[in-house]
């Protein structure tokens, strides 16, 4: 098989050597990347056209002319303590004593400039909502939630600040605040990477929330008139739908807090106010800033943020499922990319299959990541995007584009040798990566591999060991390849051992499911020969109190008993 299976990024103004490339590689389809636009020449190079389309971003006529309809994002304030901070520039007049007693000064006010360290242009308070119901201020030091009544808010934007009336001493205290998000953090990394600062026809792009109805019918009449526009494109690559994962930049204009899966910027008024209709009970801010933890995949997941994550689910889910009908209607097939605005969908969900999208791509940076991709359920089909970006941080003098194809690659290829994507890709650039020739020829040398591989087991599954392994952890199913991810395949210090465990996993020949202890509440299933327990202490990958239930020790007690197995690495039952 020397053509097929692979996807090609595209650009205007390079016909011939976009021809010549994807001829060479045997590109079966093509597509655009964020910032460019397909040529006009497109079908003439493959079989099928993908074309990326944004549902809560690109649209800035819109977004500007309806700012209160932005995506909002909980945020928590730096920490300061009372009477030993700097505040407002200067030394506070309340004081400690030589001998450990406070002075006369000791419950001066505290004020707080709630927006200081973030990047003022990605986000700003939102002091237009109710900010005695939706905001919440916190002395960190007892835990314990400040009356409304005993703090006040001055100033607008970001120049917001909150001053508690009477603090207490050497407490530390935090304001949580809802943010209107300004600039889309992922197209805020393509713009900073590549420059566009320096193109007058690049905007900075706003997000927009489809929880608010006159958004959510904007964005169905757009997808229509785009839909109607180009006939040429037969596969739409939803980039992705409505909610960000949490990404926050410093006023560095560097990553401040990150998390692949983090539900913070799925928040809105709307959405909370319906939240408390369904459920019965109002959520807080604290409920997402969660001691500024955010509700990390790393933490034990609570009751309420359970049932935020199901209600979001619901949501997306449903909606996705109207925005892919319509691309059925016209023909064409709805794909997914896993990343970007993924937060909700969920693939290991219970309700993602009902969108009847037609297949998930995603960025492999791993063996886990590619099992992560090749494992959801429910599609015709996956897709591995497969690193290095065509992006000028990589393809420059003293980069290594070749090194990192190398590194992708072949941690890649003993997952897919288990569980096969069925097609890989690149994105970014052509114009950047065809002035590394040696990039283009390792890139050959790796596609044609990729199709030996699939020619040769003819998609037949390959043998495994006649028990299936467990992974148990808080969070079972959902998070199946995904623990200990932090933002996709970024090294992580504090989790790259446990990581480890499902990069073996990942490409040995067993079967792998993962479970919740709830998934064991009645018994380890019968398929199940080995439990693996991994993680550091009182994480949501060891379980943390979860192991606190005698009923769960006795029932692992019986399964071990009876010959199971069960390891632990780290803090395993802690």
């Amino acid at each position: 098989m020397s053509t097929g299976r692979l996807t090609l990024p595209v650009e205007e103004g390079m016909d011939d050597a976009i021809r010549a490339l994807a001829e060479r590689l045997g590109a079966d389809a093509v597509r655009n990347s964020d910032g460019t636009t397909l040529p006009d020449l497109v079908h003439e190079l493959a079989t099928k056209v993908y074309s990326t389309y944004f549902v809560g971003r690109g649209d800035q006529k819109w977004a500007l002319s309806h700012p209160d309809q932005t995506t909002r994002v909980y945020l928590m304030s730096r920490r300061v303590a009372a009477g030993v901070e700097e505040n407002e520039g200067r030394k506070s007049e309340a004081g400690v004593n030589r001998t450990g007693g406070h002075d006369a000064a000791a419950t001066a006010p505290l004020t707080i400039r709630v927006a200081d360290g973030y990047f003022d242009l990605q986000v700003a308070p939102d002091t237009d909502c109710d900010v005695k119901r939706w905001w919440q201020v916190i002395d960190r030091t007892t835990g314990d939630t400040v009356p409304t009544s005993g703090w006040t808010l001055t100033g607008q934007g970001a120049k917001a600040s909150v001053t508690i009336a009477e603090p207490q001493v050497g407490h530390v205290y935090t304001v949580d605040f809802l943010a209107r998000q300004l600039w889309d953090p992922t197209q805020m990394y393509n713009y900073l990477t590549n420059n566009w600062a320096d193109d007058p026809t690049r905007s900075r792009e706003q997000p927009f929330d489809a929880r608010y109805p006159e958004t959510w019918a904007h964005i169905k009449e757009s997808l229509a008139l785009w839909l109607e526009g180009h006939p040429e494109v037969d596969v739409v690559r939803f980039t992705t739908f409505f909610y960000h994962f949490t990404l926050v930049f410093n006023d560095q204009q560097r990553e401040g807090f990150v998390d692949w899966f983090g539900y913070t910027a799925s928040v809105s008024v709307p959405a909370m106010e319906t939240f408390e209709r369904e459920f019965g009970y109002a959520l807080t801010a604290e409920d997402f800033v969660d001691q500024g933890y955010y509700n990390s995949s790393f933490r034990v997941p609570s009751a309420r943020f359970l049932d935020w994550i199901g209600f979001q689910h619901r949501f997306v889910t449903s909606h996705m499922r109207e925005l892919v009908e319509m691309v059925h209607a016209d023909g064409k097939e709805a794909m997914m990319f896993l990343g970007d605005n993924w937060i909700g969908t969920e693939p290991y969900g219970p309700l993602f299959a009902s969108t009847g999208i037609d297949a998930v791509v995603g960025s492999v940076g791993s063996a886990a990541t590619c099992r992560m991709i090749a494992d959801i359920p429910g599609v015709k089909y996956t897709e591995g995007r497969f690193l290095p970006y065509f992006f000028p941080d990589v393809f420059r003098p003293g980069g290594d584009p070749v090194g990192e194809a190398n590194e992708s690659w072949l941690t890649a290829r003993r997952a897919i040798v288990r569980s096969p994507l069925d097609r890989i890709g690149y994105g970014g650039y052509p114009s950047v990566a065809l002035k590394f020739p040696e990039f283009v020829d390792r890139v050959e040398e790796i596609v044609t591999e990729f199709r030996e591989l699939h020619s040769r087991t003819e998609s037949v599954h390959p043998a495994t060991a006649r028990f299936t392994v467990g992974v148990l952890n808080a969070w079972g199913a959902l998070r199946s390849w995904q623990t200990h991810m932090v933002a996709h395949a970024m090294f992580y210090q504090g989790a790259y051992t446990y990581l480890g465990v499902l990069e073996s996993l990942a490409g040995l020949p067993f079967d792998v499911r993962f479970l919740s202890f709830e998934d064991i509440r009645d018994g380890v299933p019968e398929s199940i020969g080995v439990l693996i327990n991994a993680g550091g202490f009182d994480t949501a990958f060891s379980g943390g109190d979860k192991w606190a239930d005698p009923h769960t020790q006795a029932v692992v007690r019986r399964f071990v008993a009876a010959g199971g197995g069960f390891i632990g690495v780290g803090d395993p039952s802690a």
